[in-house]
Formats: structure tokens, sequence, C-alpha cells
């Protein structure tokens, strides 16, 4: 038995990917087609070449796109409508991605509609965002475990959408409040000098938008690929690595320019995700995009996205990646560990270290005001509220934040 996806870049046409079902198991060919021009590569592990690319299971750049988790469950019980094997699910939702790389079994279908805007504005919003989800958001490729659709938000920059611009995400019964506590998580990223994303929260506080940061000044997709996709890491082992697999990618991708800067940042994603207890940060919450112009010499470090609270909902919550393979052990690590993280690893000297960890303290006490502020504006959102408060305040402690390495 034979599938048949076409394989589509910057929604050019430039391979196929088979997967060929027989009784020793599956076999997936992904073959380029003829004079596709070089900087059309679906993934910077599969450069443009003559030869078919074989594997035993699907290659990671097309996994990345397949949802996860109860998204990837919900699907599942379509099986009536649609095959749910993972090329069915590729169909489903590759018409609809983040980056460049799309899938479909013909032509690639039209994209979203939904408006940001009236959504964010709306003091219904996860209703709304609830009947998109049932009525379509099934189609949205936008790899995670929380529900998430497309939008679109027509600008100054983006005179007409071209492709949605948004991410909208809401969240579950297990996790109530996820917006918000993004939303201040995500906040307290920004202040600490870390590069995110543009993102919103809807009236109700409970949806939070986020500007894609995959789309040049035209509003086309660029090039965007995950940690767990350069580390040609299935979606089942995400959380296996540790943080040194990141600065791996850089060492291997980044050029001299760009990578110490993309090290400082990885360093202070690193110690913010500590502060703030995200025990999800795991090799798919990590990105690196590049332009369609430039291939993949322009490669870098994506905006730093998916920062969350996790010890709110899990109070026992551990890091979903270990920092090294020296010690490998997945546990919060010190400030010392964290320390020396930032010099062997992310080649910083000690005086920029303790400018990052005075710069997150300053954020961390913002963090504490804005807790504060959502407890009041949303009274339903004080339970988890106060959980971050608590981790943050033990976080702050443990972390000794507003003191330097030289103070000890």
């Amino acid at each position: 038995m034979q599938k048949t996806l076409n394989i589509f870049v910057s929604d050019i046409c430039v391979g196929t990917l088979v997967k060929d079902i027989g009784e020793q198991g599956s076999t997936y060919t992904f073959t380029y087609l003829k004079d596709v021009n070089k900087i059309h590569f679906v993934s910077l592990l599969m450069p443009v070449r003559k030869e078919p690319y074989i594997s035993r299971v699907m290659p990671a750049i097309f996994q990345q796109i397949i949802p996860e988790g109860r998204r990837r469950e919900n699907l599942e019980r379509l099986g009536k409508l649609v095959s749910v094997d993972d090329m069915g699910l590729l169909h489903l939702v590759g018409s609809n991605t983040v980056g460049r790389v799309k899938a479909a079994k013909g032509r690639l279908q039209a994209s979203s509609n939904v408006n940001v805007s009236e959504l964010i504005e709306s003091p219904e919003a996860k209703e709304v965002f609830n009947q998109i989800l049932e009525d379509s958001g099934f189609k949205s490729g936008v790899s995670g475990v929380q529900p998430k659709i497309l939008g679109d938000q027509v600008s100054d920059s983006f005179e007409t959408s071209i492709t949605p611009t948004h991410i909208l995400k809401s969240s579950e019964s297990n996790t109530p409040y996820l917006s918000i506590n993004e939303y201040i998580c995500m906040t307290m990223a920004s202040n600490s000098n870390i590069e995110i994303p543009g993102i919103q929260l809807s009236k109700d506080g409970e949806i939070l938008a986020v500007t894609r940061f995959d789309l040049d000044g035209a509003g086309l997709p660029i090039g965007f690929e995950e940690a767990a996709t350069l580390s040609d890491k299935p979606w089942l082992d995400k959380y296996s690595g540790a943080m040194e697999d990141v600065i791996n990618i850089i060492d291997e991708h980044v050029e001299v320019g760009l990578s110490i800067s993309n090290l400082e940042q990885i360093f202070r994603a690193t110690v913010v995700n500590c502060i703030v207890k995200n025990g999800d940060a795991y090799m798919k919450s990590f990105g690196f995009i590049y332009g369609n112009e430039l291939g993949a010499k322009d490669i870098g470090l994506s905006p730093t996205y998916d920062v969350v609270c996790t010890t709110a909902y899990i109070s026992a919550d551990i890091p979903a990646l270990a920092l090294d393979y020296k010690d490998y052990v997945k546990r919060w690590p010190t400030k010392t560990e964290l320390i020396n993280f930032g010099k062997d690893h992310c080649f910083m000297s000690l005086g920029k270290i303790n400018e990052v960890f005075y710069d997150i303290a300053i954020a961390a006490l913002k963090m504490k005001e804005s807790i504060n502020y959502y407890i009041r504006q949303y009274p339903g959102f004080e339970v988890v509220g106060n959980r971050m408060m608590a981790s943050l305040k033990d976080s702050c402690s443990e972390y000794e934040l507003g003191k330097t390495d030289n103070d000890n």
C-alpha cells in the first residue's frame, strides 16, 4: 500500500513524500522534483539533490507540522472522515502550517480567515474560539498540545493578509487560565531582554494571540525549523536531550557573527525558564528561522515562545531537558550550574552572566506586580496566580536574584 503527498516550499511544489506500507513496516521516500531551486530545500538537513531521502520514519521536518497530545487524539477521532495515520494527519493540517513547508494531496487549500482583532476584543472570545476550533480548527498545522488556530490581522505592514498573521491559543480544563499564565511569563522574558513575538491577551483572558515571526515584510512565510527537527528527533523523543543540543545546532548552522547573540539569548531563556519554572521547555520549544532569498546562510535563533509556569498545574514539575551531558540529570539546576553553563557552553564572561541575572531580577519584580494585577482583573485566575507567585518567590530565593556571583 502506498500513500503520496505533494510537498511545497513557499507555495511552490518541490517534491513528493511517499509512504510505502509493507509487511516489514513502513518506508518513507522524499524526492525533489527535477530542477528545483537549491534555496527551496525543505529542511537544513535535507538539501536539494537528485537522490531521494529514504527512512523508516517520517522525516522530522514533516513530523514538525503534525499536532501532538490531545490535539492529535482529537484528530484521530476523525477516522471516519480521513485516514488518521501520520500521512493522513499531515494531509489534514498540511495547508495551514507555520514556516514555509506545506503538504497536500493536490493543491494547497485556502488559509484561515479568523479575524484576530474581533476575537481579541470579544468578551466571549473563548466561546468563539471553541466554535471555530470545532468547525475547522482541526485543520491547523501548528505543532504542540495546546488548542491552536491561525488567524489574520491586516495592519500597515500587510496591506492584504496573504497568510494568517497570528497563532491563537487557548487553554484546556487541566490548564485553566493558561493564556494569562503565558502572557505574564512571556512578558517577563521580554523584560529580561529576550526577543519575543508580539502578544495580545483577549478581553476575557482566555485567548492569547501571538504574532507570527515566520513571515517576511511582504507577509510571506520564511523558513522555520524546531530544534527537535534539526536534531532529527521524532516527536515522541521531544523530551529527550539537553540544552547542549540547542547549543550544538547554533554551532553547526549559525554564522559566527550571529552565534554570539544567539548563545546569549539561549542563556537568558534558560535562566528565565528556571525562574518561572517552565517544565515544558523541550526540543520543540526552540526554533530557528531563515529567509527565502539567502537560503540557509542567514539562519538564526527565532524569537522565544511558549514560556509558561508549569508548576502552577504540576507542583513537582521538573525541566524537560537537562543542561548538558556532562552531568545528565533532569532537575532544576543550581545558580552555580547555570553560571557554569553560561561560561562553558555559551562562552559568556562572569560579568555578562551577572548582568543577565540582574536583568532577570528586575523582570521578576515586575512579574510579581503583573501576577497581582491579573488576579485583581480576573478573580478566577487567583488560584493559578497564587501558585505562580509561590513558584516565583521560591525561585527568587533559590537563585539569589539581586545578588551577583561576586557577592557570594
